[in-house]
């Protein structure tokens, strides 16, 4: 069942496939929405989307967590092999308590993860291959990819997934 979500999720699936593993993924000091400290291998056995994004993006993250909360509660009871976690782009401006209620908004599952040290931020983005303008000074919109990376139950960071996203095609994809 597992390996007919990847094939499924291939034919979406846009630029190329990584061998990159989580453990080989930046060890850098991450907290996560629900208090507790956060570690690529908390994603270990279950289906990982990561998402890039910030609380004060006007459309994109709202439009991109909104699409992954529909197709999660689609999956019904199997929506517990599939963990979403949205990476802040914003560490200065979303603390993790505000991340907290930000995602758990469009999922009560959904984590939220702050990289407070913004050298950490940029190797994490770079090893996922997303991007991000800061925001000019004073605030303002920050520019970021709006792909969400899939990342396998064995750890391995396997594509990403372009917007718009197709409804369904999780559920079809884990057979149901």
């Amino acid at each position: 069942m597992l390996a007919a979500l990847l094939s499924v999720l291939a034919v979406g699936l846009t630029g190329a496939w990584w061998s990159v593993r989580l453990s080989e993924l930046p060890d850098v000091a991450m907290a996560a929405s629900d208090g507790r400290p956060f570690t690529w291998e908390r994603l270990a056995g279950r289906w990982g989307l990561v998402y890039f994004g910030y609380r004060g993006c006007p459309t994109a993250c709202p439009t991109a967590l909104s699409d992954l909360a529909r197709e999660v509660r689609a999956l019904g009871n199997r929506g517990d092999r599939v963990q979403v976690v949205m990476v802040t782009v914003d560490p200065d401006r979303d603390a993790t308590r505000q991340l907290a209620s930000y995602v758990a908004y469009f999922h009560p599952a959904f984590l939220g993860v702050r990289i407070a040290d913004p050298d950490d931020l940029q190797a994490v983005c770079k090893a996922f291959g997303a991007a991000f303008a800061p925001a000019a000074e004073g605030g303002g919109e920050i520019e970021h990819s709006l792909d969400v990376f899939l990342i396998d139950p064995r750890g391995r960071l396997r594509g990403h997934l372009s917007p718009p996203f197709v409804r369904g095609e999780l559920a079809r994809a884990l057979g149901g």
